[in-house]
């Protein structure tokens, strides 16, 4: 049975730029939050444009059109 020992590993899986870029990515991510917070209506109003989107193209690789005039109520 093969093992494999991760302790001996870690010191070339953690090098200076990979810990970089942890911290990076886990700043950004208070960044993001703070966004999300300040600009909910937005963003919210963003989520149901692509949904609306998502569907009608969903739709149309099936072969299913719905009218401009539906599509252009559904973004409002």
């Amino acid at each position: 049975m093969k093992t494999f020992e991760y302790y001996d590993k870690l010191d070339e899986l953690l090098t200076p730029n990979i810990v970089n870029m942890i911290a990076l990515i886990h700043e950004y991510k208070g960044k993001q939050a703070l966004y999300k917070k300040a600009k909910s209506d937005i963003l919210e109003t963003l989520i149901e444009i692509a949904k609306i989107q998502s569907a009608d193209h969903s739709n149309r690789i099936e072969g299913i059109f719905t009218s401009v005039k539906l599509r252009r109520m559904a973004y409002r």
